[in-house]
């Protein structure tokens, strides 16, 4: 897997944004998008359960003339825990895309109740 972004500091603004299009090379057909979450080791980490963040991601297969909603999520800031009671260090939207010419991907996204403060990391595959 190859990362393209790796813990780099993100901070949203309350509102509306939109990334993209960019063309996705015809080889990756996977991309993990991951936040890190509030932890007892990074407080300062999306603390507040009522700042929420919500993610869309339209995929185009024919060079950016329409898109279709591949996957998305909603999901609030604060202390999450794993299946097994620890703490969860990151939220992951994980998704896979068919092969083929003249993808193009684009992210909408929307923040709700404060500013997030986060890092991001991109892998592709």
């Amino acid at each position: 897997m190859a990362v393209l972004v790796n813990h780099s500091p993100l901070t949203i603004a309350v509102g509306a944004m939109a990334f993209g299009p960019v063309v996705v090379p015809n080889s990756l057909t996977t991309l993990d998008i991951r936040l890190a979450r509030f932890t007892t080791a990074t407080p300062l980490f999306w603390p507040l359960d009522t700042t929420t963040i919500a993610v869309s991601v339209e995929m185009s297969y024919d060079g950016g003339q329409t898109f279709r909603l591949l996957c998305g999520m909603t999901v609030a800031g604060g202390l999450a825990t794993e299946k097994d009671g620890s703490e969860a260090a990151e939220t992951t939207l994980h998704f896979t895309a068919q092969r083929q010419p003249n993808r193009r991907l684009r992210l909408d996204m929307e923040v709700k109740g404060s500013v997030l403060v986060s890092e991001l990391t991109i892998e592709a595959r």
